[in-house]
């Protein structure tokens, strides 16, 4: 949970099992969005889990998890489960001039993800090294 904080998301631990619990009780809605973004969080890892018990990582299943995590949250209106074919930037603000990252252009995006997906199926001598590699591209 520690880690949805970076993306913003605020509720608790105590607030998602109160929400489980009595799915009734009155709740503002910033703590519900946020609720829910778990709860996708959630269903996403436990469909991961169970998918890579019979495929192998790729793409498609990226695309598939990421349906799963904007499914009812905030961002389901930016075309979950589909690669970005806009430009984006991580910033302080909504400023590109002001951004601490750009990522590819999206006409670069489909050849930088097939080739960390066949970076992703080789054989490393040294898994860690090739997860940290794959991680940074990501």
């Amino acid at each position: 949970m520690l880690s949805l904080r970076i993306e913003g998301t605020q509720a608790s631990l105590e607030d998602v099992l109160r929400f489980e619990a009595n799915p009734q009780e009155r709740i503002n809605d910033m703590t519900l969005a946020d609720i829910q973004e778990i709860i996708n969080y959630r269903e996403a890892l436990n469909v991961a889990v169970d998918a890579l018990k019979t495929r192998r990582l790729d793409t498609a299943l990226i695309c598939d998890l990421h349906r799963i995590l904007l499914a009812d949250s905030r961002g389901m209106e930016r075309e979950p489960g589909c690669i970005r074919t806009i430009q984006n930037f991580i910033g302080r603000d909504a400023h590109s001039e002001h951004a601490i990252f750009v990522p590819p252009a999206p006409e670069r995006v489909p050849r930088a993800l097939a080739d960390w997906e066949a970076y992703l199926q080789q054989v490393e001598k040294d898994v860690l090294v090739q997860l940290s590699v794959l991680k940074a591209q990501f």
